[in-house]
């Protein structure tokens, strides 16, 4: 997990605790597996390639992964190579993985939160689709296909204009805010400890 995700998140996360990395799998399949200590953890995942991720900026097939559980899609994963050993990197708003083993804590900053990959996806990165999640709402290319059946809604965030679905609107003030739903929560963290798999 990266530092912003939270206390709750990096406190459940053995990379913080000095540990080995959480596992994550992605199976041929699309599923995926995560193990902590060799152990599988959690539930298992799905995941796909997209081709949008927020803002609506499109990258050629491979860039971006979505990963989701139980249903629930989490913001756009981007896919990049590490010079030093051109091994894959795989990181979202909250979370950062790699094909290689994750250096212990203080043994690489570039790869820590301050540093360059890290912040090359960031929660102002992914904003639109960070919001959505805490929401409890689909990501923006989980629409419908047919495009002249999507109505959207410009919506201010902060100094930005996004456009979002009406669906998704009608969902978010459909939504039951006693605490029970996932879409209840104001919090900026991600909803899920092993989303993302290294640290």
């Amino acid at each position: 997990m990266k530092g912003w995700a939270g206390e709750t998140w990096t406190d459940d996360d053995p990379w913080w605790q000095g540990r080995p990395p959480r596992e994550k799998k992605y199976n041929s399949d699309g599923t995926t597996e995560s193990f902590v200590d060799g152990v599988l953890s959690g539930r298992p995942g799905r995941w796909k390639f997209v081709q949008f991720a927020s803002g609506g900026r499109e990258m050629p097939l491979g860039s971006l992964v979505r990963i989701s559980r139980g249903g629930r899609e989490f913001p756009t994963h981007y896919v990049s190579r590490y010079p030093p050993n051109w091994g894959w990197i795989v990181q979202n708003c909250w979370g950062i993985s790699a094909s290689f083993p994750l250096p212990p804590q203080g043994a690489c900053p570039e790869l820590e939160d301050d540093g360059p990959y890290a912040q090359a996806v960031t929660c102002e990165t992914e904003r639109e689709e960070a919001f959505l999640f805490n929401q409890g709402l689909p990501m923006p290319d989980s629409l419908p296909l047919n495009t002249n059946d999507i109505h959207l809604v410009p919506v201010r965030m902060g100094a930005r204009i996004v456009h979002l679905s009406l669906e998704n609107l009608e969902q978010y003030f459909r939504r039951d805010t006693s605490g029970g739903s996932p879409g209840s929560s104001r919090s900026s963290s991600p909803g899920s400890s092993d989303h993302t798999n290294d640290g």
